[in-house]
């Protein structure tokens, strides 16, 4: 028990995570994290929402500072399955307006030129 106060914040979390340890070493590793109040410090794994989701899409091809903020708040508090999937949801936003851009470039400006 003594040896576990020694421990930095990073190492205990990673002991925390770690699913080879016994339980009674898991009990007081999660003992040790409650005393210095360390839920901060594990990383969450959680998904974005829906609502989410699609105000990513339809807003990624303007709103970069917002993306940018909301995206490294994630990185800071830990998260990053939920990083992951706000950056893959801001490429498909990208990839679906360059798609639109060039549907309308193809059926309603060229015809325009071809006169």
């Amino acid at each position: 028990m003594n040896n576990i106060e020694k421990l930095t914040d990073e190492q205990l979390v990673n002991l925390f995570q770690n699913p080879n340890i016994d339980i009674e070493l898991k009990k007081s590793i999660i003992n040790e994290i409650d005393r210095r109040d360390l839920e901060k410090l594990i990383p969450k794994n959680e998904s974005i929402d829906f609502k989410t989701k699609i105000e990513i899409l339809f807003t990624s091809s303007f709103l970069y500072k917002t993306h940018l903020k909301n995206s490294s708040q994630l990185l800071s508090d830990g998260n990053k399955k939920e990083y992951k999937q706000y950056w893959r949801f801001f490429i498909y936003g990208i990839i679906f307006y360059t798609v639109v851009l060039l549907v309308i470039a193809k059926y309603f400006i060229k015809p325009y030129f071809i006169k």
